[in-house]
């Protein structure tokens, strides 16, 4: 009986490594991803978090899987400016791949169409903080829509004052994929492997009564 208890206790603890292994793995592949798709670099010598700072940040997008296509990159953020319209700013595109816009043209999103020599979209852009409230981290959002407007891909990343550049906030990170749809494969994959042990405990013990 007490082997047993020491095979299910000993199943158990296999159990446990190998579903944390399996997550890590998980998050490791998001995060390799997620740094090959985006980077976002904020200047960490000229950044201000000072309320109603104005600042300037460049970034890199791959788009190769978009190549040949005519796409819109939206990009937003989760900053909040009261609910007043008059103080929404958006981030705004100054710099598109090597072509300065002139002020009075400067907007949120930029319609490109990358080729097999252009894969990337390489940009700087503005940013106002909120007049009021110390912002401490700003998640930027970028969305990759089709000529229809239909998003394709949804690509984020933060600049976060802890570095004072851009990067993950307090070690996270974005995961490209539905985080609840990983978390219940993981549990289903979880669920079935107890029951295996279980079974088996069961049955080594009726087969020991005997």
């Amino acid at each position: 009986m007490i082997k047993g208890r020491n095979e299910a206790g000993m199943k158990t603890r296999i159990l446990s490594i190998f579903l944390f292994a399996v997550i890590l793995f998980c998050c490791a592949s998001a995060a390799s991803e997620h740094n090959a798709e985006i980077q976002i670099n904020a200047g960490s010598d000229e950044w201000s978090w000072d309320p109603g700072a104005y600042n300037q940040f460049s970034g890199k997008i791959d788009l190769t899987e978009f190549c040949g296509r005519e796409i819109t990159i939206k990009m937003s953020t989760d900053l909040s400016y009261g609910g007043d319209p008059d103080e929404d700013h958006s981030p705004l595109f100054t710099v598109v791949n090597g072509h300065r816009i002139t002020m009075l043209k400067q907007k949120s999103s930029a319609v490109i169409t990358p080729d097999q020599e252009n894969t990337a979209l390489e940009f700087s852009a503005s940013i106002k903080l909120p007049e009021k409230g110390h912002v401490r981290s700003i998640k930027l959002t970028f969305s990759i829509l089709d000529e229809n407007g239909t998003e394709l891909r949804n690509l984020q990343d933060v600049i976060s004052a802890g570095d004072n550049a851009a990067g993950r906030e307090n070690g996270t990170f974005y995961i490209p994929y539905d985080i609840r749809t990983i978390i219940c494969i993981i549990t289903a994959a979880a669920g079935v492997i107890w029951a295996i042990v279980l079974i088996r405990v069961v049955i080594k013990k009726r087969k020991n009564r005997r």
